[in-house]
Protein backbone atom coordinates (compact mmCIF):
# COMPACT_ATOMS: atom_id res chain seq x y z
CA UNK A 1 0.00 0.00 0.00
CA UNK A 2 1.31 3.49 -0.79
CA UNK A 3 1.83 6.33 1.65
CA UNK A 4 -1.53 8.08 1.87
CA UNK A 5 -2.33 11.48 3.37
CA UNK A 6 -5.84 12.84 3.94
CA UNK A 7 -6.25 16.60 4.24
CA UNK A 8 -9.11 18.71 5.59
CA UNK A 9 -9.45 22.17 7.16
CA UNK A 10 -5.99 23.09 5.91
CA UNK A 11 -4.22 20.36 7.85
CA UNK A 12 -3.98 16.60 8.31
CA UNK A 13 -7.11 14.58 8.89
CA UNK A 14 -5.47 11.17 8.61
CA UNK A 15 -2.76 9.06 7.07
CA UNK A 16 -1.73 5.53 6.23
CA UNK A 17 2.04 5.26 5.93
CA UNK A 18 4.26 2.46 4.73
CA UNK A 19 7.78 3.83 4.31
CA UNK A 20 10.15 4.88 7.05
CA UNK A 21 10.79 8.28 5.40
CA UNK A 22 7.08 9.09 5.37
CA UNK A 23 6.66 7.95 8.97
CA UNK A 24 9.59 10.10 10.14
CA UNK A 25 8.24 13.10 8.22
CA UNK A 26 4.77 12.77 9.73
CA UNK A 27 6.19 12.21 13.21
CA UNK A 28 8.01 15.53 12.82
CA UNK A 29 4.69 17.20 11.92
CA UNK A 30 2.97 15.51 14.90
CA UNK A 31 5.77 16.45 17.30
CA UNK A 32 4.51 20.04 17.23
CA UNK A 33 1.23 18.88 18.79
CA UNK A 34 -2.22 18.10 17.47
CA UNK A 35 -5.72 19.00 18.57
CA UNK A 36 -8.10 16.06 18.99
CA UNK A 37 -10.44 17.72 16.47
CA UNK A 38 -9.14 18.48 12.99
CA UNK A 39 -11.53 21.44 12.69
CA UNK A 40 -9.96 23.06 15.77
CA UNK A 41 -6.34 22.32 14.88
CA UNK A 42 -4.18 25.09 13.47
CA UNK A 43 -0.65 24.32 12.33
CA UNK A 44 2.12 26.60 13.53
CA UNK A 45 4.38 27.95 10.76
CA UNK A 46 7.01 25.34 11.66
CA UNK A 47 4.42 22.59 11.68
CA UNK A 48 3.05 23.75 8.34
CA UNK A 49 6.55 23.55 6.87
CA UNK A 50 6.96 20.03 8.28
CA UNK A 51 3.69 19.07 6.56
CA UNK A 52 4.81 20.61 3.27
CA UNK A 53 8.03 18.59 3.54
CA UNK A 54 6.10 15.39 4.39
CA UNK A 55 3.95 15.76 1.28
CA UNK A 56 7.00 14.92 -0.82
CA UNK A 57 6.94 11.37 0.61
CA UNK A 58 3.28 10.72 -0.20
CA UNK A 59 2.08 8.53 -3.05
CA UNK A 60 -1.58 9.45 -2.63
CA UNK A 61 -3.06 12.64 -1.24
CA UNK A 62 -6.80 13.02 -0.82
CA UNK A 63 -8.82 16.12 0.01
CA UNK A 64 -11.50 14.87 2.38
CA UNK A 65 -14.10 17.47 1.33
CA UNK A 66 -14.87 15.67 -1.91
CA UNK A 67 -12.52 12.67 -1.93
CA UNK A 68 -10.56 14.39 -4.70
CA UNK A 69 -7.01 13.22 -5.28
CA UNK A 70 -4.43 15.98 -5.29
CA UNK A 71 -1.00 16.16 -6.83
CA UNK A 72 1.82 17.06 -4.48
CA UNK A 73 1.83 20.61 -5.82
CA UNK A 74 -1.95 20.94 -5.44
CA UNK A 75 -1.69 19.67 -1.88
CA UNK A 76 1.01 22.18 -1.05
CA UNK A 77 -1.06 25.02 -2.53
CA UNK A 78 -4.06 23.83 -0.51
CA UNK A 79 -2.03 23.84 2.73
CA UNK A 80 -0.66 27.33 2.02
CA UNK A 81 -4.05 28.75 0.96
CA UNK A 82 -6.48 26.65 3.01
CA UNK A 83 -8.63 29.49 4.33
CA UNK A 84 -9.35 30.78 0.82
CA UNK A 85 -10.00 27.26 -0.47
CA UNK A 86 -12.45 26.55 2.35
CA UNK A 87 -14.42 29.75 1.62
CA UNK A 88 -14.68 28.85 -2.08
CA UNK A 89 -15.63 25.25 -1.29
CA UNK A 90 -18.36 26.36 1.15
CA UNK A 91 -19.78 28.77 -1.45
CA UNK A 92 -19.74 26.06 -4.14
CA UNK A 93 -21.42 23.58 -1.78
CA UNK A 94 -24.09 26.15 -0.85
CA UNK A 95 -24.74 26.84 -4.54
CA UNK A 96 -25.06 23.12 -5.31
CA UNK A 97 -27.39 22.56 -2.37
CA UNK A 98 -29.67 25.45 -3.35
CA UNK A 99 -29.76 24.24 -6.98
CA UNK A 100 -30.83 20.76 -5.91
CA UNK A 101 -33.61 22.05 -3.62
Amino acid sequence: MPNKLILKWGTVKGWDLETEDAIVAMLKWASYGMHSSVIMHRDTPEQRQALLDAIDYMDEIVLDWDERRLTKEEAKRYIMNAAEYERRHAARRKKLNSASS
